[in-house]
């Protein structure tokens, strides 16, 4: 792993796991650095990519001492990146973007605003914008605001962006983290599970920009399925 680690524990740990995200990586760590809360840690875990990601990655580094960088020498699929930086991860919340992501400046300062005055929630999301880069169409995406909504879309359909989710990293650890048993849906999983240790909300503001249908993406979009 390369990077600086602060000495005092962050508040948020931002986990990304990357293969081949070179042409994109760098806008989504803007939008991680840019936010209003500036006590995070971003885990970067690259899964053995074959282009310059890594290459771009150091060099966003060297001025950034907030990335942590964690490189894969096998490439093992998302969920495996995804449990790597988690069991990296120091913060008291755990925080996820897909590499090509932008978030609001203010998502995570939201976030952690609501938990605050509500600390029997232990799982946040956001609304979020997709924009399909090869048609320009672009759609709102809303989750139920409530836990018992969450709850019964659970058993139907996925109850948060996983993009936008801000959970807190005991309750991750508890459950037992990503399951590389699941390739994809790696996130429906996790909170299948982690819905029965702690309660769940979804903010409606879109805090969360993800772009669809990416030119050239294709390598990209099989390595997450």
């Amino acid at each position: 792993m390369t990077g600086s680690a602060a000495e005092k524990e962050p508040s948020v740990s931002v986990v990304v796991g990357v293969f081949n995200e070179s042409e994109a990586i760098a806008a989504t760590l803007d939008s991680v650095f840019a936010q209003t809360v500036a006590d995070l840690e971003c885990i970067v875990v690259d899964d053995a990519s074959t282009d310059d990601t890594v290459n771009r990655l150091e060099a966003y580094g060297t001025t950034e001492p907030r990335l942590r960088i964690v490189r894969l020498s096998t490439q093992g699929g998302l969920t495996r990146a995804l449990k790597c930086g988690v069991e990296e991860a120091r913060g008291t919340w755990l925080a996820r973007i897909d590499g090509g992501d932008i978030w609001h400046r203010e998502k995570i300062g939201r976030q952690l605003a609501f938990a605050s005055e509500n600390p029997h929630v232990g799982i946040i999301g956001t609304a979020s914008e997709e924009h399909n880069e090869s048609t320009g169409q672009r759609t709102t995406r809303k989750k139920p605001e409530g836990h018992d909504g969450i709850m019964e879309a659970l058993w139907h359909s996925c109850p948060f962006v996983h993009s936008a989710i801000l959970v807190r990293l005991d309750v991750v650890r508890r459950c037992g983290n990503y399951n590389p048993a699941y390739p994809c849906s790696q996130d429906y999983d996790l909170y299948c599970r982690v819905l029965f240790e702690t309660q769940g909300h979804n903010l409606p503001e879109v805090l969360l920009h993800r772009p669809t249908h990416r030119p050239g993406s294709i390598s990209y979009l099989r390595w997450k399925e």
